[in-house]
């Protein structure tokens, strides 16, 4: 245990109750600040305090190190952990991740901080004046003071008044105040204490005057009893005598009376700020330390005992002040330095480097100094105290910096978290020089830096394609790694901003097996989730969605422990919400950015808090749940100004999503062009290749397919589609769309046939930009055409798909419910014929029957009871039908397949499919088509009907009145289509085709006199006269047989002339 965080043991001492009662007292609020002069006896006062009442305590004994915010976290981290009744989990340390949010992170940790002490406890910082004033350390521990629960209290120390920081704590009265006047010594303590101190009975009067003497001064009074060990005092004489000078005087009188042996002890030995025996011996070069020591303490020569894992000892800072003084005076320079050489030795290998710096500091040893920083940079970064790290670098000359290499790199590494670009440059000029010189290790962590600060603080990586070069230069000269820990940092560093901006380079694999192997091999907890994370983005960019799950299910789990540092944990809350929402798992990706941005905020890492709510907001638009989609852009419009540009480009294309839902084809555009030149800037190329995407997507919702065709060329120059499958599912969607749009079904049909089964291999559920209503056309198309249509209908069940409102949906569409009622009537459900266990329900079929007959689209409750129960009156009606379409929701299964509202009931066509709707539909489209063109899509949309015609309408439900107006209509529409299709066959000489046509007509009516018109004329053209005569024969034996008529004069007089025969007389 360092004697930093050491309690101090006392012997001897005076207990005060009445400031005990007070402490008592101002114990109800969280804080006391206790400030007096120095020698008051403040220390004194709360060590036995705690023991007179028994508390368990945390001691804490500030200096100029706890300046650097991260040096403060560091050590009072080990003070934690070192106390007995911790958990094993260390804190945070505040590490360079931590530094934008600071305050998050002092919140959360003071908080884990509180929670590891018993209760009732209390916590002392002692020597709060040695911290410098203009420091963050004041609003850090300001800022912790405010998560003080209760049963827990805070002592801070000093000789000052609480800085300004703690303006407000104090206006707020949530600080109680002990002063000089409280901490003055009464008659009354003095006596007390004269009585305890001294071996001399002294008579009252002599009391009253050290009393009125020292003022109350604890320390004053101290040496007075100690000067009486030696000789006479005369208090008149002293009277004139300077209070703030009286410590010097004693302190001189009885260090001038002490032997020179232990005048040489005391002043060397003052340059150690804690010390063992055994350190003391080795520095004075006197054996008997620990009885000088033991000799000091028990005297009360302002020498502290402190019980680490050894006895250590400090001096009371006016004393050591005094000591260090004499020594200057004592020693000749060329000993002084040596004993502050051997001070420092002593205390570097005791494990005290920062007071061991101090004393090379103030000699200026250059040499040492530099040697002492090489040694403990790296474990300095690993500790956070990069502030402390860049003090130590400033303390040597430019010209000590300028010609070493290792120098130059931690300078780098103290500056990134603060000034990046300064960190940056430095990096940059430490890899030259350690390139120059053949150092391995010192290039390769240098070219890391460089590219990590681009890749994480800049946001800006269009200039690392000329780092991802001199890698492979560098790799070249020196194949092999110094160490899987360097390994691990360079590779995966480099697959990222491979990555960001060279996914389709020849060496992207080999980089990628890397990161496989260090994460699957390695022992090391840090190699395998820095291999392992930057590696699983990567696959996911790609498109390799089941190797990123089976990355996530192997490692994931190491993320969840809290013994794993924050940033890794963050880091894969990010990955999760990132695949989640593209795999259409959106609860768990909404969960995922959630615990991760929860973690961001708990520990002050703010860099990925925007990117994880960017992907909380993907999830809802994915999903089309625009409210929580628009409450995440707003929480992420509220950080834009900080954010980088990378981060920018992300939000501009999230609300060019939102406006594409909206319908808003402009403000999309607007917000699109915004973002693309935003990525620009940034140079990251997955951004780049969305944004680009999302152009040609826009450019086609506001009718310009050329600029949208142009975009899409223009994706496949900056990521060829080699690189990454998901890049190609998109630009293949895109580009079907496009082709659709524009009538050209062959190659509509040949990317959707590309799109789906790169879907169906890599299990694509959604991408970027995802249209619900363009992507139900599309699937409805890949079902027409027999595109993967068992990925398709898993697709289209998955997200939950409404079928386009257009003609020609296939019946391979995976409606829930489909209903045939022409030529048959049949009900699947999920594509499994309905069954009944017992009899036919017979009245609840009959309803949806009506329903159907009378259009299924808000269809009057009255309209059916008439037709099935017309002689049943008001409520008797209202209660069968009632009961007979619960009867029938019951018998459909699937919940809101139908629905009701207002006395109106309807069939909800997004489950249910009725075979004659989508006939009707085919048939209305190709006639209308039919009189304005193109007569080709009129053409193939009449084929179409034709397939899809299984004959009338309920043909077994003659007796069904209501299902006579639509089975007529319907045959009505088809034997028009018919007769358009045979004459656009016949102005086209397809003679045969025209045949097969009108003979599809006359099975759906044996009596279209017309038919047989058109056939006989088909036969005519062809030549084949026979089999036009028995076309009228066919003709005449339909109509006597069904109609009891003959045939029109027209054909009549068609058929004379095809035999040849005169017409008749007139």
């Amino acid at each position: 245990m360092l004697a930093k965080f050491a309690r101090p043991i006392l012997s001897g001492v005076f207990s005060r109750e009445r400031l005990f009662q007070l402490v008592d007292k101002l114990r109800e609020k969280p804080v006391l600040w206790a400030s007096g002069s120095a020698g008051c006896g403040k220390t004194t006062l709360f060590n036995s305090y705690l023991d007179s009442r028994n508390l368990p305590c945390l001691w804490y004994q500030l200096d100029d190190r706890d300046a650097d915010p991260a040096a403060f976290f560091y050590y009072l981290s080990l003070a934690v952990q070192q106390i007995d009744y911790i958990q094993k989990r260390p804190l945070p340390l505040l590490t360079a991740e931590y530094l934008p949010g600071l305050n998050a992170f002092t919140l959360g940790y003071f908080e884990e901080m509180f929670s590891r002490l018993k209760r009732p406890g209390v916590l002392v910082f002692d020597n709060y004046q040695d911290v410098p004033e203009p420091s963050l350390f004041h609003e850090v521990l300001r800022d912790g003071l405010s998560r003080i629960p209760p049963g827990i209290n805070v002592i801070l120390v000093s000789r000052g008044e609480p800085p300004a920081p703690f303006a407000r704590m104090r206006a707020n009265n949530e600080i109680g105040v002990m002063g000089w006047t409280d901490l003055r010594m009464t008659l009354e303590e003095s006596e007390g204490l004269i009585h305890l101190a001294s071996e001399i009975i002294l008579s009252k009067e002599i009391a009253e005057g050290f009393h009125r003497f020292t003022d109350g001064w604890a320390a004053g009074l101290v040496l007075l009893l100690n000067r009486m060990r030696t000789s006479e005092i005369d208090l008149a004489a002293l009277e004139h005598i300077p209070s703030e000078e009286i410590f010097d005087y004693f302190a001189s009188e009885i260090f001038d009376k002490t032997d020179p042996r232990n005048r040489t002890f005391l002043c060397k030995t003052a340059f150690l700020p804690y010390m063992t025996a055994r350190m003391a011996e080795k520095l004075t070069g006197i054996p008997e330390a620990d009885h000088v020591f033991s000799l000091l303490s028990r005297m009360n020569y302002f020498t502290e005992k402190r019980l680490t894992p050894s006895i250590s000892y400090q001096y009371h800072p006016l004393f050591r002040q005094f000591l260090l003084a004499r020594a200057r005076e004592l020693f000749a320079p060329a000993d002084l330095k040596e004993i502050v050489h051997k001070a420092a030795d002593l205390l570097e290998k005791d494990g005290k480097i920062d007071d061991a710096f101090s004393l090379l500091s103030e000699l200026n040893d250059v040499p040492h100094m530099t040697r002492l920083i090489l040694s403990q940079a790296s474990s300095m970064v690993s500790q956070g105290r990069h502030q402390t790290l860049g003090a130590w670098l400033k303390e040597l000359p430019d010209e000590e910096i300028g010609r070493n290499a290792w120098l130059i790199y931690w300078l780098g590494c103290a500056l990134t978290p603060f000034e990046p670009l300064q960190g940056q440059h430095y990096f940059e000029k430490a890899f030259y020089r350690f390139r120059g010189q053949e150092d391995q290790s010192g290039a390769l962590l240098a070219w890391s830096g460089v590219v990590d600060t681009h890749l994480y603080l800049t946001g800006t990586f269009s200039s690392l394609d000329q780092w991802i070069d001199m890698l492979h230069e560098l790799m070249e000269r020196h194949p092999g790694f110094p160490s899987p820990q360097i390994e691990a940092r360079v590779s995966s560093s480099m697959i990222t901003a491979l990555e960001f901006r060279q996914p389709d380079h020849p060496h992207f694999e080999m980089w990628a097996q890397r990161c496989l192997s260090l994460a699957h091999q390695s022992d090391d907890m840090a190699v395998k989730l820095q291999t392992y994370l930057p590696l699983a983005f990567c696959r996911l960019d790609q498109g390799a969605f089941h190797d990123v799950d089976q990355l996530i299910k192997t490692f994931g789990p190491l993320t969840r422990s809290a013994e794993i540092p924050p940033l890794p944990r963050i880091l894969q809350r990010l990955l999760e919400a990132y695949y989640f929402w593209r795999a259409e798992r959106f609860d768990e990706s909404r969960q995922s950015a959630a615990e991760g941005v929860k973690l961001a905020e708990t520990f002050g890492i703010p860099i990925f808090r925007f990117l994880l709510k960017g992907h909380s907001a993907a999830a809802s638009l994915s999903e089309g749940r625009m409210p929580a989609a628009e409450s995440m852009l707003a929480q992420m419009a509220a950080d834009l100004e900080s954010a980088r540009p990378w981060d920018k480009a992300l939000y501009y294309l999230m609300e060019t999503w939102a406006e594409l839902h909206r319908e808003d084809f402009s403000k999309a555009a607007f917000h699109m062009e915004t973002s693309w030149k935003l990525a620009l800037e940034a140079g990251e190329a997955q951004s780049l290749t969305y944004c680009t995407l999302a152009q040609a997507i826009v450019a086609l919702e506001m009718g310009h397919p050329k600029k949208c065709a142009d975009y899409i060329e223009k994706v496949k120059d900056q990521r060829p589609m080699n690189s990454g499958a998901f890049v190609r599912f998109s630009c293949r969607i895109v580009e079907a769309r496009l082709a659709l749009d524009q009538g050209d079904e062959p190659t509509a049909e040949e990317r959707l046939a590309e799109a789906m089964a790169l879907g169906k291999n890599h299990g694509y559920c959604n991408l970027f930009l995802w249209q619900p209503k363009v992507m139900a056309r599309l699937c409805a198309k890949a079902l027409e055409a027999g595109i993967e249509t068992d990925y398709v209908r898993e697709l289209i069940r998955k997200r939950d798909l409404t079928p386009p409102a257009t003609s020609g949906i296939p019946e391979s569409w995976p409606w829930p419910v489909k209903v045939y009622t022409a030529g048959t009537f049949e009900i699947l459900i999920e594509d499994e014929p309905l069954h009944f266990s017992g009899k036919v329900q017979k009245r609840p079929l009959a309803l949806l029957k009506a329903l159907i007959a009378f259009g299924g689209r808000k269809v009057g409750e009255h309209q059916i009871c008439d037709e099935l129960w017309p002689e049943s009156e008001g409520d008797a009606a209202h209660s069968a039908f009632t009961s007979t379409l619960n009867r029938l929701r019951k018998l459909l299964k699937v919940e809101g397949a139908i629905e009701t509202k207002g006395g109106l009931v309807s069939l909800n066509e997004c489950i249910c499919r009725v075979d004659v709707w989508s006939l009707e539909r085919l048939l209305d489209e190709a006639l209308e088509l039919w009189e304005k063109g193109p007569p080709e899509r009129a053409a193939m949309l009449t084929q179409k009907a034709c397939a899809a015609n299984r004959g009338p309408f309920l043909p077994d439900e003659q007796d069904l009145p209501c299902a006579g107006p639509i089975r007529e209509r319907l045959k009505t529409k088809m034997l028009k289509g018919i007769k358009a299709l045979g004459r656009h066959y016949e102005s086209a000489g397809q003679w045969e085709e025209a045949l097969s046509c009108y003979a599809e007509g006359l099975t759906s009516d044996p009596c279209a006199e017309a038919l047989y018109e058109r056939r006989m004329i088909c036969f005519q053209h062809l030549g084949q006269t026979t089999e036009a005569l028995k076309e009228y024969q066919q003709c005449c034996t339909a109509l006597s047989t069904f109609m009891d008529a003959r045939p029109s004069e027209n054909i009549q007089a068609l058929f004379r002339s095809l035999k040849g025969d005169p017409p008749p007389q007139a």
